[in-house]
């Protein structure tokens, strides 16, 4: 059932146009319909198997549910359209200038345990120079202050944990999530792989 609802949408989005509005709607409502469909098949998240970030991104992951050790960072870019689910970083270090060693964690927005809170801005928002990240919008620079605008900081980051516990940029977690391999170019400049349905604990 579901793939025929998916070749139904996207039927009728075959002759997508960024610059429609028409079409715009029935893309947003696609991918509405496919975060919806994916999420009612996701079982509740589970611990996964201790790995390195290093080996996370190993071809013999796939579909296997894994745990990482890091710190989850905002990613450079942030469209305004993207109103389900952030692709947050999960990186070995604490500093957010340091580009390797990271890993892309798709997370829904809310309030509810393992869930992001939303960025408020009303533009697309970039951090620039973190990873090279292109934007229709103006960049503005990295800042630590509160966040006009059309900006944001990784202060930001508001993230509740497994156990209710609020999670910042500067905590140490383990994510376990399913790892995934992404066609999209853009996620895949990112990071190799994903982890999707995650389980998201502070730890020491």
């Amino acid at each position: 059932m579901k793939e025929l609802y998916l070749a139904i949408v996207s039927a009728q989005c075959n002759d997508f146009n960024e610059k429609d509005p028409m079409n715009k709607q029935c893309f947003a409502c696609f991918m509405t319909l496919l975060a919806v469909l994916t999420g009612c098949t996701n079982k509740p998240p589970t611990v996964g198997k201790a790995t390195e970030l290093v080996r996370a991104c190993g071809r013999s992951n796939d579909g296997k549910r894994i745990a990482l050790e890091g710190y989850l960072k905002l990613p450079d870019e942030i469209p305004v359209d993207n109103t389900i689910s952030v692709l947050l970083e999960i990186r070995l270090s604490k500093d957010v200038k340091r580009l390797n060693d990271r890993v892309g964690v798709w997370v829904q927005y809310g309030n509810e345990t393992n869930r992001v809170a939303p960025v408020e801005s009303k533009s697309t928002i970039t951090i620039p120079g973190l990873n090279g990240a292109k934007s229709n919008a103006q960049p503005t620079p990295y800042t630590d202050q509160p966040p006009t605008v059309g900006t944001y900081t990784h202060a930001d980051l508001h993230v509740t944990a497994s156990d209710g516990q609020q999670i910042t940029y500067t905590d140490r977690v383990r994510v376990s999530g399913k790892v995934g391999f992404p066609s999209s170019p853009e996620t895949a400049a990112i990071s190799p792989c994903v982890l999707n349905n995650p389980l998201i604990e502070r730890i020491p």
